[in-house]
């Protein structure tokens, strides 16, 4: 009997030192989990402000590009009405150029003095030289606007990949979460089972034969 006793608590408390040895580890494994879900948690906040902040800027940088496209049009309709304008003065100087030569031959038979002729002449020309020197302003500033609104249109294309980027980061984050979140149950689902230990009374009679004596 001495003997079979000694087996049986061996037995006790080997399988007591398991639990033991089981359950260290499994906390352990818990705090690890827990860790791990806190990072991923911080990770995923500052993925998130990022995410909003890049979105601020894609709206400012929308509005902006909206301003400069607006201001592009006032350009243009400016410029068409300067053509317009330098269009009506050449006309304007081809009329008083006819007009003066017919009146040089005209005074040239009779003396007529051109002095007014070539004064309206030379305001045309130059109302001619201001309206060519507007159009050149008119159009480098037109070719600004089209460089800054190339260059808003390309960081704007730069901000919808971070955000697509960010996106996939946060699905990746998301994904990543739910699989720690169920190796944690899984986990302590097995310290569960682990906890309900069920001696099976045929193997305990095969064992301790005699422990009914």
């Amino acid at each position: 009997m001495t003997m079979e006793w000694v087996t049986l608590i061996a037995a006790i408390i080997g399988a007591i030192t398991s639990l033991v040895i089981a359950f260290l580890q499994n906390r352990k494994g818990y705090k690890d989990l827990d860790r791990n879900d806190k990072d991923l948690s911080k990770e995923h906040g500052g993925l998130s402000k990022e995410h909003e902040g890049l979105s601020k800027e894609h709206e400012r940088l929308s509005k902006e590009h909206a301003i400069i496209m607006e201001s592009q049009q006032t350009i243009e309709s400016r410029r068409e009405k300067q053509y317009d304008k330098l269009e009506a003065e050449l006309r304007n100087v081809t009329s008083f150029v006819i007009e003066e030569k017919a009146l040089r031959d005209k005074a040239g038979e009779n003396g007529f003095p051109l002095q007014e002729v070539v004064s309206q002449i030379t305001h045309t020309a130059q109302l001619y030289t201001e309206a060519t020197a507007k159009i050149v302003e008119l159009q480098e500033v037109n070719r600004k606007l089209v460089e800054k609104a190339t260059r808003l249109e390309q960081e704007n294309q730069k901000v919808k990949e971070r955000c697509l980027s960010l996106f996939r980061q946060l699905d990746n984050l998301t994904l990543e979460q739910q699989q720690v979140h169920e190796e944690e149950i899984s986990q302590r689902d097995d310290i569960s089972r682990s906890d309900d230990i069920d001696y099976d009374q045929h193997e305990f009679d095969n064992d301790f034969p005699d422990w009914e004596k």
